[in-house]
């Protein structure tokens, strides 16, 4: 079942509100995540890798990517959006959400934060890998993604409407529903999340 934020009392300041009012102009979450995993799943330009970045930094934990392990997977130091998009597609046809978890595992020690689970299968199987992993959805509105991409990547070999028309793509902005924690970054700053996802695992 998926986990809402704890409203705090009147005259009481709960833990999570009191971290998120620190944080609200911070860049760093005071957390510990002893032997324990986030992972983040959601569309493209929904903030999950600021988000998976300001955790693994703070937390001490190690960051573990999907686009590393699809560049380790293509032999190439560096993919384009489109090539990105193709090369995870097809890893994911013949392997299903195991290639991710086989990729992360190959590096992964102690606490991790993986950036980011795109379809069922990967969350599943990330699932099944540590049982005791936090699943995050991060979304924001349409129009506020359309932004961040089109600001991170002037020019690129892939529009926005392109990359929201693949499968993969179409699927990650449906995994809300299977995860534990549900934000929309276009309403919460990236500190801000960090610090209900360290409360969750502080117990709220």
């Amino acid at each position: 079942m998926t986990r809402k934020p704890r409203r705090t009392r009147s005259g009481r300041r709960s833990k999570r509100s009191a971290v998120m009012r620190r944080t609200t102009e911070a860049t760093s979450v005071d957390c510990d995540l002893p032997e324990r995993s986030v992972v983040l799943a959601g569309p493209a330009c929904s903030g999950k890798s600021t988000v998976a970045r300001l955790l693994a930094d703070s937390c001490g934990a190690q960051l573990a990517t999907a686009r590393s392990a699809l560049e380790v997977a293509s032999g190439a130091a560096s993919l384009t959006r489109a090539q990105l998009v193709e090369v995870g597609e097809r890893l994911e046809r013949e392997h299903g959400g195991r290639w991710l978890v086989e990729a992360v595992n190959a590096t992964a020690r102690g606490a991790t934060v993986v950036d980011a689970a795109r379809t069922v299968a990967q969350l599943a199987a990330l699932k099944r890998w540590r049982t005791s992993a936090l699943t995050v959805f991060l979304d924001a509105a349409v129009d506020v993604r359309r932004r961040r991409f089109e600001a991170r990547a002037p020019g690129g070999d892939m529009s926005f409407d392109e990359l929201a028309a693949s499968p993969v793509e179409r699927e990650a902005r449906e995994l809300g529903p299977y995860c534990d924690l549900r934000f929309d970054s276009s309403e919460l700053s990236s500190p801000m999340i960090a610090a209900e996802i360290v409360a969750a695992f502080d117990g709220g």
